[in-house]
C-alpha cells in the first residue's frame, strides 16, 4: 500500500472539482429559480455535493504519514487548524461580519449555535479531521497490525462519534455544528477506509464494476422517487439520505473517474477548480447570481441559471488568479502558501 506520493492525484482533483461545481450550480439554481429544491437536478446535487467533498477529504489521508508520536500529532493538528480555521475566521468575522456588516457573525453566542450558517464546511471538516488524527494516533500507539488495527481504529473513531453525540445531546445538536459533524463523520470514515484498503480491489475489475453498477442503480432509484431535501431528521430519513449520498458518490466516482483518465486534457479546467476548491467555496458567495433575476418562463429556467453559473465560476476563477499573485493576500484569505 502506497501511503506516500510525491505526485498529485489529479483524478482526485477532478472529482473535487466536480463537487465544487455542483455546489456553485446548486446555489445558482436556488438564486435563479422558484422552487429549485424540487427539481431533479437539485435533488442530485443536494445528495452528492458535500458528502463527496467529505469522502474525498477522508480518501486523501492515504497520502499522509501515520501519526505515531505526539510531535507528529501536534504538527498535523496545527496544519489542519491553520488550513481550515484561519480562512473560516477571516471570511466569517472580517469579511462577512465587519466588511459586509452581517452583525450576527460578530455575535459569538449566536455563532456557536449557528455553525451551519456561512462557511460551516470548514469548521465541520476541521473537527472531523482532528478526530481522524486522534484516532490514528491512539491506534498506532497500540502497535496493532492487520485486521486488529482496523478494528481498533474503528472503535476509537466510534468513541469520538459518541462524544460528539453526547455534546449534541447535552447542548443541542446546533451547538458547534454537532449535527453536521455527526452526519459527515461516516462519510469521512468511508473515504479514509477505502483509501487505506484500495489496493485490495485494484486488480478486481469485475467486482468493482458490479459494486459501481449496484450503487448507480440504487442511487437512480432513490433520486427519482424521493425529494431528499424535504426529508425530516428522523433516523429513518437520515439513513435514507446517507444511503442516497453514499451510492451517489460511489456512482459518480466510479463512472467519472475512468472517463477523466481517458480524457484528462479535456478536463483541465475542472482539475484547476478541484485544486482551488477551498478558494472557490469561500469566494463564490461574493459573485453568486450576478444576473439577479428569478426565472419564470420555460426558456428563462434554462438560460438564466446557465448564465449565472458560468459568470460565477468565471468571476471566481479570475479573482483567485489575481489574488494569488500576492502571497500575503493568498495566505490571509485562503490560508495557503503560493
Amino acid at each position: 500500500m502506497n501511503l506516500l506520493s510525491s505526485k498529485r492525484n489529479t483524478t482526485v482533483d477532478f472529482l473535487r472539482g466536480i463537487a465544487m461545481l455542483m455546489v456553485v450550480l446548486g446555489h445558482t439554481l436556488t438564486g435563479s429559480m422558484k422552487n429549485a429544491e424540487q427539481s431533479l437536478v437539485y435533488n442530485i446535487i443536494w445528495a452528492i455535493q458535500m458528502p463527496l467533498f467529505v469522502v474525498i477529504s477522508g480518501y486523501v489521508t492515504k497520502y499522509s504519514k501515520p501519526i505515531s508520536d505526539i510531535k507528529e500529532l501536534w504538527k498535523v493538528v496545527k496544519k489542519r487548524t491553520f488550513s481550515y480555521m484561519f480562512p473560516w475566521l477571516v471570511w466569517t468575522i472580517i469579511i462577512r461580519g465587519i466588511i459586509f456588516s452581517q452583525k450576527s457573525f460578530l455575535n459569538l453566542k449566536w455563532l456557536v449555535f449557528h455553525m451551519d450558517s456561512g462557511y460551516w464546511f470548514l469548521f465541520t471538516i476541521w473537527i472531523i479531521s482532528i478526530i481522524y488524527c486522534l484516532s490514528d494516533y491512539f491506534t498506532n500507539k497500540t502497535k496493532t497490525v492487520g485486521v486488529w488495527k482496523f478494528i481498533v481504529f474503528t472503535s476509537i473513531y466510534l468513541c469520538f462519534l459518541v462524544v460528539v453525540l453526547i455534546v449534541g445531546y447535552l447542548g443541542g445538536l446546533s451547538l458547534l455544528g454537532s449535527k453536521l459533524t455527526l452526519y459527515y463523520l461516516p462519510f469521512y470514515y468511508c473515504g479514509a477506509m477505502f483509501g487505506r484498503y484500495q489496493y485490495k480491489f485494484d486488480n478486481k475489475q469485475r467486482i468493482k464494476d458490479l459494486f459501481i453498477s449496484i450503487a448507480t442503480i440504487s442511487f437512480v432509484f432513490i433520486i427519482f422517487r424521493i425529494h431528499l431535501f424535504d426529508l425530516a431528521d428522523t433516523p429513518k430519513d437520515v439513513i435514507l439520505r446517507v444511503c442516497a449520498s453514499l451510492t451517489g458518490c460511489i456512482a459518480l466516482c466510479g463512472l467519472l473517474g475512468p472517463l477523466y483518465k481517458n480524457k484528462a486534457k479535456a478536463f483541465a479546467g475542472v482539475v484547476y477548480i478541484g485544486t482551488h476548491s477551498i478558494e472557490i467555496y469561500l469566494t463564490h458567495y461574493l459573485f453568486l447570481t450576478p444576473l439577479n433575476y428569478i426565472a419564470n418562463g420555460k426558456f428563462e429556467i434554462i438560460i438564466i441559471p446557465i448564465i449565472n453559473f458560468g459568470l460565477t465560476v468565471l468571476l471566481c476563477t479570475v479573482s483567485i488568479v489575481l489574488l494569488e499573485q500576492n502571497k500575503i493576500l493568498a495566505k490571509f484569505l485562503y490560508g495557503k502558501d503560493i
